[in-house]
C-alpha cells in the first residue's frame, strides 16, 4: 500500500526499510520528545524482531514516509483498540525533514486513511507532552483536539483526540 501526497509518500514498512527506522529511532534529537534523548540504541538484529512483531500484530500498522523525491524522512504507526474503536497514532520525522510541512501532510493523509480503510475506528488519538510545542501544533493542525481523557486509559500526557464525525466536517480529507 502507497499513499501518495503533494510533499510525502507513505507506504507500508518492509523489511529494506529497517535501516531507515534505526536511524530515526537512534537519533537523539528526534527520540528526546519521547524520553530517549540518547536515541534507543537499536540494533540491526533488534530492529528484526520489532519487525517480525509489528507484522504479526493484526491491530498495528506501521509505515515509512518519503519526500516526493523518495528520500526516507520518518514513520508513521497507528495502533487499533477496537474494544473502544480508536486508533492511537505515532508520528517521528527526521530533524532536517520538519518545519516543511511534510509531517501535516503525512498525519492528514494517514487519518484519512484510517477513516476511509478502518470501519470500526470511531476515532484517532495521540498524547504529545506539554513541553512538545510543535507536536501539539501539528495535531491541530491535522484536526485533533485536547479533550478529556477516557477512563480506559492510565493516566499520562494530554489527550488529544479527532473523531470521525469532526474528520467528516473537515475539509482537509476532500
Amino acid at each position: 500500500m502507497k499513499i501518495h501526497g503533494d510533499k510525502v509518500i507513505i507506504k507500508e514498512t518492509d523489511r529494506g526499510d529497517l535501516e531507515d527506522i534505526q536511524q530515526l529511532w537512534n537519533n537523539g534529537e528526534v527520540m528526546a520528545s519521547v524520553g530517549y534523548p540518547d536515541g534507543l540504541g537499536q540494533t540491526f538484529a533488534e530492529m528484526g524482531v520489532w519487525f517480525k512483531n509489528i507484522q504479526e500484530c493484526q491491530q498495528a500498522k506501521h509505515y515509512v514516509i518519503f519526500t516526493a523525491d523518495e528520500k526516507f524522512c520518518g514513520e508513521l504507526f497507528y495502533r487499533k483498540n477496537l474494544k473502544y474503536n480508536r486508533a492511537g497514532l505515532d508520528i517521528k520525522l527526521l530533524p532536517e525533514a520538519q518545519g516543511q510541512g511534510l509531517a501535516t501532510e503525512a498525519l492528514q493523509l494517514i487519518i484519512d486513511y484510517i477513516f476511509k480503510n478502518e470501519d470500526k475506528i470511531e476515532a484517532v488519538w495521540t498524547e504529545p507532552s506539554v513541553e512538545n510545542r510543535a507536536a501539539r501544533k501539528l495535531y491541530a493542525r491535522a484536526g485533533l483536539e485536547a479533550r478529556e481523557r477516557p477512563a480506559d486509559l492510565k493516566p499520562g500526557r494530554p489527550y488529544w483526540e479527532l473523531s470521525r464525525e469532526d474528520w467528516q466536517a473537515l475539509e482537509v480529507h476532500s
